[in-house]
């Protein structure tokens, strides 16, 4: 651990509030995490659950898809909002500027020191009850005849990949009514979520909704996520065991690196920044946290499993899917 800490600390120093392309994105101002304010939107505003309805009214106002977004580990709302630690960050910044879509992020107590997965794995209760109350109120909102047509893309990250597991194994299971969805897709992002037994509380979610879950074998950050983990098992995203989930999509995005072969570390998959000048991997990305069907048939090669694809290798800097 001694050498995880040097390498934080010195990269703590070296970084300071990001600069933003999104101009209603607030910097250098600090969140702080507050219970009773689940939901915030990209400029900072804040909403508890008795606003949920309002604040979906205002992130659809802005006619761009909308996406809402589960974080991960970290110091949030801030990590998320303002700027990151040496594990990445400003990720609704990311989001909206090179996706151009509007992020309505849930926040959980997530805070740790470096790799450290105990502190947030003990608020997982209450973070999947929070998300719970959240996607029953989204419920409720979408069933009002003015609201009937919108739609959002639901984005877990990393252990916020746990989050959604702890609402569906602890909190009654997924709170949509069978063959309506809530979401256009729900996709996680590296999930830091156990890869054994994961394909039984994916199934419940995956009745209803498009579910996609991302592989990359060579991820930095899920290799060093053991802390509070039983003996056996790893993260999904870097290791998703059989019996896999019948109604999952599993995307692999592992060697996509400078060179056919080459591996990359990369743990904010979502990131175009991190994405080597990949089209292929661009495009899926992109067509799924638009709301958008992804064309896999061309992006993708078909494995012995049938729901587990490989992303093809193809490199142009200069697609305008990597321009932003």
């Amino acid at each position: 651990m001694m050498k995880y800490f040097i390498f934080g600390l010195g990269v703590l120093l070296a970084m300071g509030a990001q600069v933003s392309d999104t101009p209603d994105l607030v910097i250098n101002k600090k969140y702080n995490y507050d219970p009773n304010f689940p939901l915030y939107l990209s400029d900072g505003e804040k909403f508890g659950f008795n606003d949920v309805g309002r604040a979906l009214d205002k992130v659809f106002s802005y006619n761009q898809p909308v996406l809402l977004f589960v974080h991960g580990r970290g110091n949030e709302p801030n990590k998320s909002l303002v700027s990151g630690t040496f594990v990445e960050g400003g990720a609704v910044r990311k989001f909206e500027t090179q996706y151009k879509v509007r992020v309505l992020m849930f926040n959980w107590e997530s805070k740790a020191f470096m790799y450290d997965r105990s502190e947030p794995l003990s608020h997982m209760p209450a973070a999947g009850a929070s998300l719970k109350r959240v996607l029953t109120s989204l419920k409720l909102y979408l069933a009002q005849p003015q609201n009937q047509t919108k739609k959002l893309t639901l984005l877990a990250h990393s252990m916020g990949s746990i989050v959604l597991q702890s609402l569906v194994q602890q909190q009654g299971g997924w709170p949509a009514d069978a063959g309506k969805p809530l979401f256009k897709q729900v996709m996680f992002t590296s999930p830091d979520a156990d890869n054994v037994g994961h394909w039984e509380w994916l199934n419940d979610i995956a009745q209803t909704e498009k579910v996609y879950v991302t592989i990359n074998k060579d991820d930095d950050i899920l290799e060093k996520s053991d802390d509070e983990r039983e003996e056996g098992r790893q993260p999904l995203g870097l290791n998703p065991v059989l019996p896999l989930s019948p109604k999952v999509t599993y995307l692999d995005i592992s060697k996509l690196g400078t060179k056919p072969g080459k591996a990359t570390g990369v743990h904010e998959v979502f990131n175009k920044e991190n994405m080597k000048g990949h089209v292929h991997y661009c495009n899926v990305f992109h067509q799924l946290i638009t709301g958008n069907q992804a064309n896999l048939a061309d992006t993708t090669s078909a494995t012995e499993q049938v729901n587990y694809l490989k992303v093809k290798f193809l490199i142009d800097s200069n697609d305008k899917c990597l321009v932003f």
